[in-house]
């Protein structure tokens, strides 16, 4: 238990770059620009498991060490998608551009019900985790849920990437049938 503590403070406590970094990667996407977040996930991986070789062998941090290699990893993956997002994306040059009050309660009015549902997922999948720990208080019923969800997050990974493909080919037409109006 101590150990999943020191975790939690140090991941949890940078748990915003979780939401920073899909938002610049999306940014990316929409923009045509698909394979700058990739680079920027496999480097941060890297860093990651170069650095939890480091913090345990090297320094033997233990697992302070391990989420520090992962929040460092994270703040590099963030700061990739930044400048990748500052240096292509000319956004603010167009002149068909929406006032940002615009832009902004449209994806309140789109994002919002997509965050609720994950939200609820969330909590449907916590809620569920103490139900089997009350179950079971040796952790197996927990450890074998944690193996299933990793398996099936494969199956998710690429039902997501279709989706998000099909949402930026859906954009590009849009986009194309506007220009075609204008």
């Amino acid at each position: 238990m101590e150990y999943a503590k020191t975790y939690l403070r140090i991941v949890g406590g940078f748990c915003f770059l979780n939401a920073l970094i899909p938002i610049f990667s999306s940014y990316l996407r929409a923009f045509r620009h698909t394979k700058q977040q990739l680079i920027a996930s496999l480097l941060a991986n890297v860093v990651n498991l170069c650095l939890n070789a480091v913090f345990l062998f090297g320094f033997h941090s233990g697992v302070a060490g391990v989420a520090a290699a992962t929040v460092i990893s994270r703040v590099l993956n963030l700061v990739i998608v930044i400048v990748a997002g500052s240096l292509l994306v000319k956004a603010k040059e167009d002149p068909e551009r929406l006032q940002n009050k615009e832009v902004f309660v449209q994806i309140i009015k789109v994002g919002l019900p997509s965050a609720l549902e994950t939200a609820l997922y969330n909590v449907a999948m916590t809620l569920t985790i103490r139900f089997l720990n009350m179950m079971d208080e040796a952790g197996v019923n927990v450890t074998a849920r944690a193996y299933t969800a990793q398996i099936a997050n494969f199956s998710y990974c690429a039902g997501a990437a279709l989706a998000q493909a099909n949402a930026i080919m859906t954009g590009w037409r849009i986009d194309l049938r506007l220009a075609r109006i204008i």
